[in-house]
């Protein structure tokens, strides 16, 4: 857990219970929180939560496909970072996926730098210890924790 000013931030290794509706209104009771998974067999996610609400979340490879309860909220702040909110064709479709399956994660974590003010540097996440007996499966997980939660800066509001 890291103090930022207004807020905190806090990194969940190998899990991602910060990413569950009931967690996310509990931890967003009274503020914003901005929760990015990112995970190693199944997809990355981003969600953002306001006093108790998930406003917006998605699948970064997928990020026309938004849910909760504003999806429109953090329109400006996606494209802002290279997030269509549109579907695009059938032909743009595999140059699209394999942009955004390679880079979404770092659009994500930029996205809630932005939000909460807290920015996740490698040095940082290096921090993070893993429990014992547990490898990283690949590169990519030697490079980002499962979960990584933002909270206190209501950027959130203006961004969109």
């Amino acid at each position: 857990m890291v103090a930022t000013g207004d807020g905190c931030a806090a990194v969940e290794p190998c899990d991602w219970s910060a990413t569950d509706d009931p967690t996310l209104a509990r931890l967003s009771a009274g503020t914003d929180v901005v929760s990015v998974l990112r995970h190693d067999y199944a997809c990355d996610y981003f969600h953002y939560a306001a006093d108790g609400i998930v406003i917006t979340a998605f699948d970064p490879t997928a990020p026309e496909h938004r849910s909760g309860a504003d999806t429109d909220r953090l329109a400006g702040l996606m494209r802002e970072f290279g997030l269509p909110l549109e579907e695009g064709s059938d032909e743009e479709w595999d140059q699209r996926y394999d942009d955004l399956s390679e880079h979404g994660l770092a659009r994500m974590f930029a996205m809630a730098a932005r939000l909460t003010g807290v920015t996740f540097t490698a040095d940082a996440l290096s921090l993070v210890g893993r429990p014992p007996g547990r490898r990283p499966r690949s590169r990519r997980s030697r490079d980002a924790p499962s979960a990584a939660v933002g909270s206190g800066r209501r950027a959130g509001r203006r961004a969109g």
